[in-house]
């Protein structure tokens, strides 16, 4: 479980972006984080990601302060992929040792984004979808138990971040992690998550919480989304 405590974060001035943040989150959970833009979410995932320690508060998992590499991985807005390693470099600089088996840990998880072609492939001879794929694989290289996404598919058109999406599920059903998801999009709020947090304005809280109750995977133009969305957006101003 993932327990965070936090009591207060500021910046230069004394400006205070989160107050009273508590939120809790299951093993094998996936909650997505929403809210109104300028809040505090990516602040919010840095803290939990152990980036930015300045804070007052405490987060724990299984009742452990502080994370190492590889109990985390992490996806960015922009994939901050190595430019001058090949796919496959880029997967391994994460790796823990240097082993046979660490190369065909690599190389299955290219199989299985829909990569191995493209192992040899540098980051400027990939599309932006391919280089999303890419940097989804290296934070599931390691089967680490926290996976932290920060909006990585904000800027991609519907149909490849449904891809996107997809992807994601069916790599979190091997391993099972912990999933915190923080987006801007309603819909795909509804699409990828069990439970969404909503946070309020700066100084930002968790303003209110919704259980998801579908199943199976979803597509963000899915009927049976567009009810909870109406819902949601009329009672949050989405």
């Amino acid at each position: 479980m993932l327990s965070v405590n936090i009591r207060e974060k500021s910046f230069v001035e004394n400006v205070v972006v989160l107050k009273d943040v508590r939120l809790e989150v299951e093993s094998a959970e996936v909650v997505a984080i929403t809210g109104p833009s300028g809040c505090g979410k990516t602040t919010l995932l840095n803290l939990i990601a152990g980036l930015d320690s300045q804070f007052e508060g405490e987060i724990t998992v299984n009742g452990t302060q502080g994370m190492d590499s590889l109990t985390i991985g992490v996806v960015f807005q922009n994939p901050r992929l190595m430019p001058w390693l090949t796919a496959i470099d880029n997967l391994l600089l994460v790796m823990k040792g240097d082993s046979q088996e660490n190369l065909e840990i690599c190389e299955q998880k290219l199989e299985q984004t829909g990569l191995f072609d493209a192992r040899d492939y540098y980051p400027h001879q990939m599309s932006g979808g391919m280089q999303r794929r890419l940097a989804m694989a290296r934070a599931f290289v390691n089967k680490p138990s926290v996976l932290l996404f920060d909006e990585p598919f904000s800027s991609l058109d519907v149909l490849t971040a449904d891809r996107q999406r997809k992807l994601l599920a069916e790599l979190c059903q091997e391993t099972e992690p912990l999933v915190i998801f923080i987006t801007h999009d309603l819909r795909e709020a509804i699409a990828i998550s069990d439970r969404i947090v909503f946070m309020s304005s700066s100084p930002s809280r968790v303003e209110d919480e919704y259980l998801v109750e579908l199943d199976g995977a979803r597509k963000v133009n899915d009927p049976e989304i567009d009810g909870i969305y109406s819902q949601l957006s009329k009672k949050y101003g989405f």
